[in-house]
């Protein structure tokens, strides 16, 4: 799940574990944050009424209801891109204003988790179900390349967070223990 124009109108973008994503707007109500008995039923109202503004399958392959990840997005407001990814052995990158696929990138994991970089837009950090992290660059050839992995856990990585300052810097999270990651790129 992620939101898109945060900012703006914002849009909800739901991932299913069948490899479906549906994009919807009016899910959220920001215009009163009061918490008014009038506001509460304007948002509840707002709820009521979303629209779904598109739906496609942004991976084939999963298998809905199995022990893996499922379906894995990372939306990237500053470029417009939907990375998707999971127990299939690629990450798949849409470009969102065109409505179209973009590239694939080979990995050699399922992948559990995606995370961009504020401050290198054209690396893509993805978290893996053995316990490693791999930085992928999009702009190397059709298909991208890791340019750096390393492996700080035993369990899945559950999630990573890039370090706003930081050129390339993570706090990543598995089952048991949360550590620090830093790497040069």
């Amino acid at each position: 799940m992620d939101i898109a124009n945060e900012q703006n109108s914002p849009l909800l973008i739901i991932g299913s574990d069948d490899g479906a994503v549906r994009v919807w707007r009016g899910t959220f109500d920001d215009a009163d944050q009061s918490g008014s008995e009038e506001s509460v039923q304007h948002q509840l109202r707002q709820w009521e009424q979303p629209e779904l503004l598109t739906a496609w399958h942004a991976l084939s392959g999963l298998v809905p209801g199995s022990a893996g990840p499922g379906l894995v997005t990372n939306w990237r407001q500053s470029d417009g891109l939907l990375l998707a990814s999971g127990d299939v052995g690629i990450i798949r990158i849409w470009d969102m204003e065109h409505e179209r696929q973009r590239q694939d990138i080979a990995t050699d994991a399922s992948i559990t988790c995606l995370s961009g970089l504020a401050l290198a837009p054209a690396v893509v950090a993805a978290g893996r179900t053995d316990g490693g992290i791999t930085l992928y660059d999009i702009r190397v050839g059709g298909n991208g390349k890791a340019v750096v992995a390393c492996k700080e856990h035993t369990e899945w990585v559950v999630d990573l967070f890039s370090l706003p300052d930081q050129r390339c810097a993570f706090t990543t999270s598995c089952v048991c223990v949360c550590v620090c990651v830093r790497a040069r790129v």
